[in-house]
């Protein structure tokens, strides 16, 4: 199973991704490692680049935030966030937890890895 660990230690199941959702998270997770700004990724995350908000017309749902994809891309958003000292973590935050990594065990298959981000923007098998 494909997971992914929230700063707060939620694990996601991300396996149901459908191919346009994995390519945005790829995205994302390129973004993330590769520094770009809070500010931007927030944007990315919240606008039509991301599928789930471009099926609503523009529009974060209730039924967007509770998809784990949106959860993972607002998690990214959030680590952002705290290392360019924009947010605060909140007290429960893991800030060290590799997102990819749930309970130690590793997540993977269909070229994600045991969790390496560098992983998730390479093509997939």
């Amino acid at each position: 199973m494909l997971t992914y660990t929230t700063l707060e230690g939620q694990v996601l199941d991300l396996s149901g991704l459908t191919d346009e959702e994995r390519a945005f998270l790829d995205q994302c997770v390129v973004a993330y490692r590769g520094g770009l700004s809070w500010i931007t990724l927030s944007n990315m995350v919240t606008g039509a680049e991301n599928p789930l908000v471009l099926a609503t017309g523009g529009w974060v749902t209730q039924a967007v935030m509770d998809h784990p994809l949106y959860q993972a891309v607002s998690d990214l958003e959030d680590r952002v966030g705290i290392a360019q000292g924009r947010i605060d973590p909140d007290p429960n935050d893991d800030v060290d937890r590799d997102p990819y990594r749930a309970r130690g065990e590793c997540g993977g298959r269909g070229g994600w890895s045991s969790g390496a981000l560098g992983s998730l923007a390479e093509p997939r098998a």
